[in-house]
């Protein structure tokens, strides 16, 4: 009888060197990110009531106080957003838009013209390079 022998499922080495590389700088933009929102909306109370912000400075954690006290009160506003008829005209707009791009982007390349201009191209090396370079 022939011994069946398990197949490990282990992902490749460089999923594992990825993982390690961009977790830290997902954890770093999300912190940066979170100050930054901390910090304007400090600087934006501050500004609304006439006070110079370096009156009352504050440490990075009154930062990440002031960004989850924004965060919910942007939360909280969402009702008032989707009520108004401008907003959810322009966001279904700005989705059509975008569909049509997308449909625009893969219909070039099937395109006689697309075929056509990368053959003359690939043909012609005096025009390649220099194109080449201006994109660089």
């Amino acid at each position: 009888m022939d011994e069946q022998h398990p197949v490990e499922n282990t992902p490749p080495r460089t999923s594992k060197v990825l993982w390690f590389i961009f977790t830290p700088a997902l954890g770093a933009l999300a912190y940066s990110f979170l100050y930054l929102t901390g910090a304007i909306y400090s600087d934006t109370i501050l500004n609304l009531y006439g006070v110079a912000s370096n009156l009352f400075p504050q440490s990075p954690t009154d930062y990440m106080f002031n960004a989850y006290s924004a965060l919910l009160q942007s939360g909280l506003n969402w009702i008032n957003v989707a009520t108004d008829p401008e907003i959810l005209i322009l966001t279904f707009a700005l989705a059509v838009l975008f569909v049509a791009e997308m449909a625009l982007l893969n219909l070039i390349p099937k395109s006689k013209l697309a075929k056509k201009t990368s053959t003359f191209l690939e043909e012609r090396r005096l025009i390649k390079v220099p194109l080449s370079i201006t994109l660089i």
